[in-house]
């Protein structure tokens, strides 16, 4: 059987057809053969016109050129008698491309095309090219993006043939989601950042659009928000649900500091995404399931971030090889754990550990940087994950819901370590775990280094406050000495007074009412640089608490004085930081 080398594709309906050519007998075959030979293939099918060139083959004595034809068998040949490929010595040249397997481009621009050319000649060995410059000896070419292009070989006694192909870019689907806000592992996201998912329509016109249906909540909520986008000319729609996310969410503390666990549900959601198109006059009739739920955090990440809006770098997994583990969610270099006083560090408690056993663990650190005793394994779930253990070993829920239910804890969480420190320790090591079924303790969050301050105030007057940082966790920090108390007033209301006795009168008007607000400024000498930077967070943070009674646990709404602060740069990289804040409003009386 003489070999059938393929010289061109192309399609028809549903189906990929190669043209075949036999040089033995100069004929032409369709494989499949499932068209009649009274077929008339388009240009649009064929993918060339008329008698366009389609590429050329070598043989004993002579070359044979393609063209495009739109009728069956679609191709037809030119032989030129030239002589190139002369063998000479009575050798024969039998050199022949038998097939060019070919990967499309997956979407345009991707350059991650393929061919692989077979071929077979008796004078081995083989060598391709996809340029006839560059030769080499596999028969695989990678990379390569959507276009026209010929295959060269040639073999040990310089014979040669070549083939033309086709790649194309792989046709998108129907109403396909392209891209969603989830990064490597991590479908976590910043509320305050974009959160687009994207999707492509097959119909390139005008005034398509899409809609978004967000079902929100952790615990089955049938909180559901619609949002309408309109896709570009070529069908795609970049849909940023950011802005609807943000009804979701509320900077508002309700922890009472008597867990050692926290679900901050106030700063952190779930929700599942689901979309279909629509256009004027119509739309489709079932929705789209985007899949597993979405999460997203009161987090603003700042420009340079390598997850870009997402939170990967602070969501906990249960891995034993993790290179980076969770980082906690607060943005001090070093927070200070005022062990005095109200106090927590933030976290995610991700879906990938629901179901494992959390503990916290830790070491104390001495002056001299040596470990001063183990803070202490501390186990935050209890086996069937219904409740949270308390320092006493009481159990308490850490929601309204009934328990039972894993999933119920995933979100921001707040840790309170409240167990006995390590005598001695200046610093505090903690970092959180889990026990494998072999007994191994896996991290599945950074080893956190706090500064220990056990006797912040020492009988002195202090301010102490919290505040959501950018990172999405709740942010502590108190200032003692450098106080200053003002009280301001502003908005007086004058009635004047008619007088007809001035002898008798007392005044010559009276005030209505006023307006009265206390203002405190506070401040901290010779502090890092780092710690500056992170306590100038206060600035921009939405919400902003003091604390009035450390025994009551009762704070205060204040709101900052944005021109106030200052920082004093001194010597050894570190400086003073000041700042105001203003308290409610005082409650003064009226005429």
């Amino acid at each position: 059987m003489p070999f059938l080398t393929t010289i061109d594709y192309f399609s028809y309906g549903s189906v990929v057809y190669s043209i075949n050519y036999s040089h033995t007998t100069e004929s032409f075959t369709i494989f499949p053969d499932m068209l009649p030979e009274d077929t008339v293939i388009t240009e649009a099918d064929r993918g060339k016109s008329e008698s366009q060139y389609i590429n050329t083959l070598s043989y004993p004595g002579e070359t044979v050129d393609f063209y495009a034809s739109l009728t069956y068998p679609f191709a037809t040949l030119v032989i030129n008698p030239d002589g190139s490929g002369d063998p000479g010595d009575g050798d024969t040249c039998d050199l022949t491309i038998t097939n060019i397997s070919i990967t499309n481009q997956s979407v345009t621009s991707a350059h991650d095309g393929s061919v692989t050319i077979s071929a077979a000649t008796t004078h081995t060995p083989i060598q391709y090219s996809i340029d006839n410059l560059s030769w080499q000896s596999s028969n695989v070419f990678t990379g390569l993006n959507a276009g026209h292009g010929i295959a060269y070989v040639k073999d040990a006694m310089d014979c040669t043939a070549s083939m033309g192909y086709d790649i194309i870019t792989t046709p998108i689907p129907f109403n396909r989601l392209v891209s969603t806000p989830a990064s490597g592992q991590s479908r976590w996201s910043a509320l305050f950042n974009p959160i687009v998912f994207g999707y492509q329509s097959e119909s390139m016109v005008p005034g398509r659009k899409f809609i978004t249906q967000i079902t929100s909540g952790y615990d089955g909520a049938t909180n559901i928000i619609t949002a309408t986008h309109a896709a570009n000319l070529t069908g795609y729609c970049r849909a940023d649900i950011s802005k609807y996310l943000r009804t979701l969410l509320q900077p508002k503390d309700e922890l009472d500091y008597t867990a050692i666990n926290y679900r901050d549900a106030n700063i952190s959601a779930s929700y599942t995404v689901q979309y279909k198109e629509a256009w004027n006059g119509g739309e489709d009739l079932t929705w789209t399931n985007t899949g597993d739920p979405f999460y997203v955090t009161y987090s603003a990440m700042q420009i340079g971030n390598k997850t870009g809006g997402n939170m990967g770098p602070y969501v906990t997994y249960p891995d034993a090889v993790q290179t980076n583990p969770a980082k906690f969610l607060n943005d001090f270099k070093y927070p200070v754990f005022y062990t005095d006083m109200p106090w927590d560090l933030s976290f995610i408690y991700s879906e990938k550990v629901a179901g494992y056993q959390l503990k916290l663990g830790g070491n104390g650190i001495d002056i001299n940087g040596n470990i001063a005793g183990a803070l202490g394994e501390t186990m935050l779930l209890n086996e069937d994950g219904s409740v949270l253990l308390n320092e006493d070993g009481s159990k308490l829920l850490i929601e309204k819901q009934a328990p039972g239910v894993l999933y119920n804890k995933l979100g921001v969480n707040r840790l309170r370590i409240s167990q006995n420190l390590p005598a001695n320790s200046i610093w505090l090591d903690v970092f959180l775990f889990y026990t494998d079924g072999s007994g191994n303790n896996i991290r599945v969050t950074e080893n956190r280094r706090l500064l220990l301050d056990n006797s912040p105030c020492n009988g002195l007057p202090y301010e102490y406050l919290k505040w959501v940082g950018p990172t999405g966790g709740w942010l502590y920090y108190l200032f003692t000495k450098n106080q200053l108390h003002e009280l301001n007033t502003s908005n007086p209301v004058l009635m004047e007074r008619y007088i007809s006795d001035y002898a008798a009168a007392d005044s010559s008007h009276d005030l209505i009412s006023i307006s009265a607000q206390r203002k405190i400024t506070a401040g901290k000498n010779d502090i890092p640089a780092h710690e500056a930077e992170a306590l100038a967070t206060i600035l921009y943070s939405p919400k902003v608490y003091r604390l009035v009674d450390a025994d009551t646990n009762t704070w205060q709404g204040v709101i900052i004085d944005t021109k106030s602060i200052k920082m004093y740069q001194t010597y050894g990289n570190t400086g003073d930081f000041e700042i105001s804040y203003l308290l409610p409003e005082v409650n003064t009386q009226r005429a």
